[in-house]
């Protein structure tokens, strides 16, 4: 009985400390845009779609878009140009002194961009409570992609968070003319195993082996 209940303690500890933060429609499946595109504005955001638009406009894609093609994660991705280059955000919830892990695909929209003429935008990672930058702003370049191929470029980087909810956005720095930025895709926030979660991982192995 005490070995079940030890084990019980140390699975709840294990959960805790590896249970993910919650960024919602980090691959952009919502709204259903039904094979077409959809214009997002501050302030229109629709139902589902988790992110706010800042400034601009923001498409949703769906990979059947004649200026799109295969998305990284699902059937949609967005692009950061729309009528006008925009930029998203969310917030979502922390712990504070935990390390998180960003990952997030981006490539370009290749009707209006090249190699010599690559769709550029910063991304940020704040503490949603100070502002304080928890990742200098980095800035991503795309212009490679082709019709038959958006050659997704995936990148992961680490932060601590520093308070109980974390501000990411993406903001356009590709000009309005010609049309077509970065198109963004599989974006999620998870945290870093615990040293606790690590240990207790370790010692329900040892266990098991000694009950074998």
């Amino acid at each position: 009985m005490k070995n079940v209940l030890l084990k019980l303690t140390i699975l709840s500890v294990v959960a805790s400390s590896v249970k993910g933060a919650v960024l919602i429609n980090g691959s952009f499946e919502a709204p259903e845009v039904g094979g077409g595109l959809l214009s997002v504005t501050p302030g229109n955001e629709p139902g589902g779609f988790g992110w706010t638009v800042l400034t601009g406009d923001t498409e949703i894609l769906s990979q059947t878009v004649g200026d799109s093609g295969p998305s990284f994660d699902g059937d949609q991705h967005i692009d950061l140009n729309g009528i006008s280059p925009s930029g998203i955000a969310q917030i979502f919830t922390t712990v504070s002194g935990d390390t998180y892990s960003l990952t997030f695909a981006y490539a370009s929209n290749y009707a209006h961009h090249g190699l010599s003429n690559p769709a550029l935008a910063t991304f940020s990672v704040t503490d949603a409570g100070s502002s304080a930058n928890l990742l200098a702003p980095q800035v991503i370049s795309h212009g490679s992609s082709t019709s038959t191929n958006l050659d997704w470029k995936v990148q992961t980087v680490n932060f601590v968070a520093t308070g109980s909810s974390t501000r990411i956005s993406f903001v356009s720095n590709s000009p309005e003319t010609p049309l077509g930025g970065i198109l963004l895709d599989g974006i999620s926030a998870v945290p870093e195993p615990s040293a606790t979660a690590l240990f207790g991982l370790t010692f329900l192995t040892l266990l098991r082996r000694r009950r074998t």
